[in-house]
């Protein structure tokens, strides 16, 4: 199925990532696992993902401690935070930071819900996007008009 995301998964222990795989319902070539933040900077550089899902903690940094630098190189990309973690100790932090949703890795199966909320986003962040380039040429339009007018006169 080609309309499948492709998926940058943040995940060092392997037990885990089979988890996510297998509660993910996508293509395993739709989904590619790093294990630390310097392999993950280096997907974001050079390819173009859907989705990143990353654990909550990676290597010495949580998710908050990284994001800006995510957003820097894929600002487009929906982020989900999946974490063994307690969720409210958590969960607001990495909100905050630009997560779309933090899941608990008690409750995988909530991430198919979730994958689909986030391609609705990013979506709908495509389009408010156009909509936004739009209406700038139309304004532009608008003052050369009157400009013109102005200059007419």
């Amino acid at each position: 199925m080609n309309d499948q995301p492709l998926i940058l998964c943040v995940e060092a222990n392997k037990e885990d990532q089979q988890l996510i795989a297998q509660n993910l319902e996508v293509h395993a070539d739709k989904l590619v696992f790093v294990d630390n933040v310097q392999a993950l900077f280096h997907q974001l550089e050079e390819r173009s993902y859907d989705l990143i899902l990353t654990d909550y903690t990676i290597e010495d940094k949580t998710f908050p401690e990284i994001a800006e630098k995510v957003r820097e190189l894929q600002p487009m990309v929906p982020v989900l935070v999946v974490s063994a973690l307690p969720e409210r100790s958590h969960a607001l932090p990495c909100l905050d930071a630009g997560a779309l949703e933090y899941i608990s890795k008690a409750k995988l199966f909530l991430l198919p819900s979730a994958l689909e909320r986030a391609r609705r986003e990013k979506e709908q962040l495509k389009r408010n996007l156009q909509v936004e380039e739009e209406l700038r040429r139309a304004n532009e339009r608008l003052r050369s008009i009157l400009r013109l007018r102005k200059s007419q006169a």
